[in-house]
């Protein structure tokens, strides 16, 4: 009895090897510098923040640096293993938005990065996977945030302000890592935002979170359904 139960456990997705932890986006926290990094730094710390950036469940630390040489970068981001090991460095620019968090979306230990950065006339929505071996990071796609406020009795979609949401809703399907989307949908984007030449359409993405601009609808959604980062990149491609 007990091995058919756990035989239908597996089936249905119950136990799976992905923590429910993983399924968390979580945004960096503010910290003092610690003292081994702060010790070996020339240039102004313009504020430290901490979070596991390389999914080994250790916190790493982001440390924002100013440029002393320019104006524009105004400042840098240095990236720094829970071991205080220099990771990478990431230029700042000046926007009016600049929100970052992190999840794990794929079958690769590092977390997925999750950003919403840009003006008050267009923010650009994206995901980006990392390579901490060399410190780089590469544009997987661009997409529209949809926030689905549970607090909403008509279970309107609105749309995902970065100050809104909460967190991505994703799945472990038997392990397999899934994003709710949709790659059907009538919302239109206006203002200034930077599509990527190979994508025919920014794919919905769906966000818990509580509205604050509950006016702001993105209207009929057909088709929402769960696909992995893959999925989604072949179905928005040209």
């Amino acid at each position: 009895m007990k091995i058919k139960l756990i035989t239908l456990l597996l089936v249905m997705g119950v136990i799976s090897n992905v923590n429910a932890a993983d399924l968390v986006m979580k945004s960096p926290s503010v910290v003092d510098t610690p003292a081994q990094i702060k010790g070996s730094l020339s240039s102004e710390v313009l504020g430290s923040k901490t979070i596991d950036v390389d999914g080994d469940g250790k916190l790493d630390f982001i440390i924002e640096i100013k440029n002393d040489a320019s104006d524009e970068p105004y400042a840098f981001d240095l990236w720094y293993s829970s071991s205080y090991k220099l990771i990478k460095k990431v230029p700042k620019y000046n926007m009016d938005y600049d929100f970052l968090w992190f999840v794990n979306l794929d079958e690769d230990p590092e977390p997925e990065i999750v950003a919403a950065d840009g003006y008050s006339d267009g923010i650009d929505y994206s995901i980006y996977d990392q390579n901490l071996e060399d410190g780089s990071t590469s544009l997987l796609f661009r997409f529209n945030p949809v926030l689905i406020d549970d607090s909403n009795k008509q279970k309107d979609y609105y749309w995902g302000y970065p100050w809104d949401i909460s967190n991505i809703i994703i799945r472990s399907n038997n392990g397999v890592l899934q994003v709710k989307c949709s790659l059907r949908h009538g919302i239109a984007r206006d203002g200034e935002i930077d599509t990527p030449e190979w994508q025919k359409m920014l794919p919905a993405i769906f966000f818990e979170g509580k509205s604050t601009q509950p006016n702001i609808q993105v209207g009929k959604i057909d088709h929402v359904q769960w696909l992995t980062v893959k999925e989604i990149i072949a179905g928005i491609k040209k």
